[in-house]
């Protein structure tokens, strides 16, 4: 496992329930790459200052001042509501997190003091072995008593939990907020004299703690200065080594600011649930993706969203001749959306795709004319939704220490496994899947989820990733075969027996080459499978030494394949502005700012 990275989302950037989203696309990207998240929230702005003017409104009525305990009681719950709230965003995307306690984590503080001594860092770390995020209430902390009474880090005081965090828990630091890092003057203000105001790309503790707390908090920086933590202010669309500003010992420097680089041009193939859902992902950050062009089967029909009308067409010529930079394919079978998609990347236009039966079909096929037309293709959504499988496969391939990959199964399809959870709980087999249909977990055909057709297009991409050749495939059940007498009916499992029924898929390196099975098995208490249910999907992988790794995520439904869709296209945004896919990557030069 990667150390943790703590990332502070502050009030600038939390205004609002829409800004969860932004939000979870940031800490996503550091789970896809592998990396545990500790997301500190501040409350959303202007909710610490609405509290306040409560409680002083009720002391005046009474004419008695509250204690501070109570006022450190009531101003907690502005960031415990962000907090929670951001972890039921990241569950709807299908990512895995779990709200902190202050009282029993920390930070805690001596009574009658704001400087924070420590979090259970032990506590913490184990945590982080099972969830990949775990959200904390900034601002707030408790009393290093037996009672663990309620404190406060002072106002701004998210900016502290988020160092001693990092402190205690070895982590790097970053603090998100509205703009791309710090700057010699107020971005959005235009000052004729002194000029455009310049990226800092570094700053010195004493600068820092010359720009005043409304940008960041001093007691904060003077504990990351005393304990010698480097920490990070960046913006919400964060790329290393391009934007946002490093604090730290080093001399202050300015980095140049050329114009922003235009937004990605992007066109979608598709307007279904998913399809909506990436189209409304792609407008809401304008300043990095413009939506050219979307395909869709009939403009006419069911509502569109407004937005997207005067963009529709019938016709991939007229996508085209948009003139994208990327496409997002979102329409799923394997034509015409593999023919759709070689076309576009021979002419070097970047590929998005949550298709996995196109990407399995047809992937060698499609790399081809990736690499003819200087192209990427990513299709993370197509195996295990919010689950990153491609990615933790292709980064865990060879282990820790040269342990080889032997082997990878999973539950990887959440249709078949909302069906087998309510068939266990006494539903028919058609009404179970009836039910999944009105979720939005199974298509109005769910053969291909049913018969183990979509996790054998899983599996072998997977084998993919891992470096090996097709598998050759032992065994492949069914849970429609039979009707009413399918599989998924005669397994009887009861709350009595503690056993749950799961659609495996699998794949294993042997002698003869990779062999690879899909099959019903019961899966008891001590099966990391028996508390995957309903549309969450789980991938254990199993190396040389007798090691195992698991990741989870939701794998089905619009949120979760949008989030692994738009984890794509970030990624392609990050390696255009860093110069690998196109020449557009900030300069880099840095200038000494004496005396600031």
């Amino acid at each position: 496992m990667k150390a943790p990275i703590v990332l502070k989302f502050g009030g600038s950037f939390l205004r609002g329930h829409a800004d969860l989203v932004r939000a979870v696309h940031a800490i996503y990207r550091e789970v896809r790459d592998g990396r545990p998240v500790i997301a500190v929230t501040s409350a959303f702005h202007g909710r610490t200052d609405a509290l306040e003017r409560s409680l002083r409104s009720l002391d005046a009525e009474r004419g008695v001042r509250s204690s501070e305990r109570t006022r450190a009681a009531l101003l907690q719950t502005g960031e415990l509501e962000t907090a929670n709230l951001l972890s039921a965003a990241l569950d709807r995307s299908g990512v895995p997190s779990r709200v902190l306690e202050v009282p029993r984590f920390g930070p805690f503080v001596e009574p009658g003091t704001e400087d924070p001594t420590h979090v259970d860092a032990k506590a913490i770390h184990e945590l982080l072995e099972r969830f990949p995020v775990l959200c904390i209430p900034g601002f707030a902390a408790a009393e290093n008593t037996p009672e663990r009474g309620p404190a406060l880090l002072g106002r701004g005081g998210s900016d502290m939990t988020a160092m001693v965090l990092g402190r205690d828990l070895s982590a790097t630091i970053r603090l998100v907020k509205d703009v791309e890092g710090l700057y010699t003057s107020d971005p959005a203000r235009k000052d004729a004299e002194a000029g455009p105001p310049r990226r800092l790309a570094r700053v010195a503790y004493q600068d820092a703690l010359s720009l005043g707390p409304d940008i960041l908090q001093p007691r904060a920086v003077r504990f990351a200065r005393d304990h010698e933590l480097e920490f990070e202010v960046v913006g919400p669309g964060h790329i290393a080594g391009v934007r946002g500003t490093r604090v730290g010992e080093r001399p202050t420097a300015s980095r140049s600011a050329p114009a922003p680089p235009r937004p990605l041009r992007v066109a979608l193939l598709g307007l279904g649930a998913v399809g909506a859902r990436v189209f409304a992902e792609l407008q809401s950050a304008p300043d990095r993706f413009e939506v050219v062009s979307v395909l869709v089967r009939s403009i006419p029909g069911r509502e569109r969203p407004a937005a997207a009308r005067s963009l529709l067409t019938e016709s991939y010529e007229e996508v085209l001749a948009a003139a994208p930079d990327l496409i997002v394919e979102a329409t799923g079978g394997h034509q015409p959306a593999a023919g759709r998609i070689r076309t576009a990347l021979a002419r070097g236009i970047h590929v998005v795709t949550a298709n996995k039966v196109a990407a399995a079909k047809a992937k060698p096929h499609l790399e081809e004319s990736a690499r003819e037309g200087g192209a990427v293709l990513l299709a993370s959504a197509a195996v295990g939704g919010a689950l990153p499988a491609l990615e933790t496969v292709g980064r865990l391939r060879t282990g820790s220490r040269g342990d080889a990959l032997v082997g990878i199964e999973g539950v990887l399809n959440g249709t078949s496994n909302a069906v087998l959870d309510a068939v266990a709980k006494g539903s028919s087999l058609a009404e179970a899947i009836e039910a999944a249909q009105k979720e939005g977990l199974a298509e109005a055909d769910p053969t291909h989820d049913l018969d183990g057709t979509d996790i054998v297009h899983k599996i072998e991409l997977l084998a993919r990733a891992a470096g090996w050749p097709a598998p050759r495939w032992l065994h492949q059940e069914s849970l429609a075969v039979g009707g009413e007498d399918a599989p998924a009916r005669r397994v009887h499992v009861t709350p009595e027996c503690q056993l749950r029924a799961r659609f495996i898929g699998s794949v294993f390196r042997s002698d003869v080459g990779p062999v690879a099975s899909v099959s019903l098995q019961l899966a008891g208490e001590d099966c990391v499978f028996h508390g995957v249910n309903g549309s969450w999907n789980a991938l254990v992988l199993h190396f040389e030494s007798g090691a195992t790794r698991t990741v989870m995520g939701r794998g089905a439904g619009p949120w979760p394949t949008a989030t692994a869709v738009m984890g794509d296209v970030y990624a392609i945004s990050r390696r255009i502005a860093l110069g690998e896919l196109a020449p557009e990557a900030e300069a880099l030069t840095e200038t000494e700012e004496e005396g600031r």
